[in-house]
């Protein structure tokens, strides 16, 4: 590990301590991964029984983070810390396979377009806002973007059996929509006689039956039926087309809005990376880059039939076209070196792009730890109503947390001690069992206002300006004042005989 590996490192970890907690996306994994590490082979107790989502997720990533997370975990509870150590722990692990993987395709970079590349993929990376911030994060995307990035490694150097294992992988386990991007990638290389017809069914056969019968046997004996989870994703988003139910974009979103938000203005770099400083047009083009580059820009227009959209569904993309914006900078680079007008002013754009993508990751960072108020509002709630000593101010509190506060941040890595009990029932109409309440209602029968939580409610980047609003309120059961019958009769002064 360099100094490259540690600055990106260090731009992970700066994403997890400024924005700690997790959204609602995040959840299955966390949940699964906090389960195995706290209740282990007790799988009555795990979350996903009592709350299975829309569609079932596979367990083989939480396995795999729980692993490496288990010592640290293990010693962090020993030691007395709460259990929101292990989630930050959690987020660590993961950001270290987002880095290893990360470092395997910095490493074919440097293989095939020099050392320079290698360096400048790591940089472009880290001056921008949604690899790094997600990187750390529990989405089936991040899981399956850890993969691509290590097939992509291997796709680079033209090494198509480890390319098509990993691709299998992250298709078959954590995401099936890259079969959008597989198959463009299979069809480049047989058409350009880089892959063998063959050799390729031969592997991608293997690998796909490895995989499936991997995920169908762990996954069948989490949730206690036979089921491969990806596949019925693929059937409710894909062929039900069901995930248009959480919003469509147009077919351009991709293009016009999502792209431009994750490249930031590095993207000024990938005409740099695709083309050479030559004669005439045909000869401009590296032809290492546009073999490579077709098939991404493939998946991503395939990728916008589909109406419901969102940037992490092409997370992949985004990865390829850093590591041509890197290829780009290192050709600045090198121009830079030979004294002229022309290349000075590409280099000033080179810096400048990099500049202000910085600037902008910095303000997006700045947004999004405003943007979890479930989680302040119960460790806000923990942390008034706690003793020094630790206990708390109730006896047996018992806190309800509405669907908006789930929503945004609490996670099961947040829960006390046992002291503690804490439901996240939805359509609940009797609140009488509860001491707290975290809720987007700021008044309910029978509760008192505790405090408000704020929340992020828009931002105007004209004036890079941020407006927050309470978004969540904490209610606090109401003591009942009980009232002392009057004495209905009077003591007899008198004194009787015997």
């Amino acid at each position: 590990m360099d100094a490259w590996d540690l600055g990106a490192l260090s731009t992970m970890l700066i994403h997890i301590l400024v924005a700690p907690y997790t959204k609602v996306e995040e959840s299955f994994n966390l949940q699964a991964t906090h389960d195995i590490l706290f209740h282990g082979l007790d799988l009555d107790h795990y979350d996903h029984h009592e709350f299975p989502g829309v569609v079932p997720r596979t367990f083989l990533g939480p396995i795999v983070l729980s692993v490496i997370s288990a010592p640290f975990s293990f010693l962090s509870t020993l030691a007395g810390f709460d259990k929101i150590v292990s989630l930050y722990i959690v987020r660590i692990a993961l950001a270290m396979i987002s880095l290893f993987a990360l470092y395997r395709l910095r490493k074919s970079v440097e293989k095939v377009f020099g050392a320079d590349a290698g360096a400048a993929l790591m940089l472009v990376t880290c001056c921008q806002f949604h690899l790094p911030f997600y990187m750390s994060r529990t989405l089936p995307n991040t899981l399956a973007l850890a993969v691509v990035n290590i097939g992509y490694s291997y796709w680079i150097l033209d090494r198509w059996k480890p390319t098509l294992f990993c691709f299998s992988v992250a298709t078959v386990v954590f995401r099936c929509d890259l079969a959008v991007l597989v198959a463009p990638m299979i069809l480049t290389g047989l058409l350009t006689g880089r892959l063998n017809l063959f050799n390729g069914l031969k592997w991608g056969l293997i690998s796909t039956t490895f995989a499936i019968a991997l995920s169908v046997g762990v996954d069948s004996l989490f949730w206690r039926r036979w089921l491969w989870p990806d596949g019925e994703v693929f059937w409710f988003n894909t062929v039900l087309n069901r995930s248009s139910e959480w919003g469509t974009f147009p077919f351009h979103w991709y293009v016009t809005s999502a792209l431009p938000r994750a490249l930031l203005s590095t993207a000024v770099l990938i005409p740099f990376g695709v083309f050479l400083p030559p004669r005439d047009l045909f000869s401009m083009m590296d032809k290492r880059v546009v073999l490579r580059v077709v098939p991404v820009l493939v998946f991503v227009c395939l990728y916008s039939f589909l109406p419901h959209k969102e940037l992490r569904f092409i997370f992949p993309a985004i990865s390829f076209f850093n590591v041509i914006s890197a290829v780009g900078l290192a050709k600045i680079v090198r121009q830079t070196l030979k004294s002229s007008l022309l290349n000075t002013v590409f280099m000033t754009v080179a810096a400048l792009s990099l500049l202000v993508s910085i600037f902008f990751s910095f303000f997006s960072l700045y947004v999004s730890h405003h943007n979890y108020p479930g989680a302040l509002a119960l460790q806000r709630l923990h942390f008034i109503e706690t003793y020094p000593n630790g206990q708390p101010v109730e006896e047996s509190p018992v806190v309800h947390m509405s669907p908006a506060a789930c929503m945004t941040g609490i996670s099961r890595f947040l829960e006390r001690s046992t002291q503690w009990h804490y439901s996240k029932a939805e359509n609940v109409t009797d609140f009488s069992g509860f001491t707290y309440l975290i809720t987007d209602k700021p008044k309910m029968d029978g509760f008192a206002h505790f405090d408000s939580i704020k929340g992020l409610r828009g931002v105007r980047y004209s004036r890079l300006k941020i407006d927050l609003e309470d978004q969540l309120f904490i209610l606090k059961r109401k003591v009942r004042k009980v009232s002392r019958p009057t004495c209905q009769w009077k003591a007899d002064t008198k004194k009787k005989p015997f």
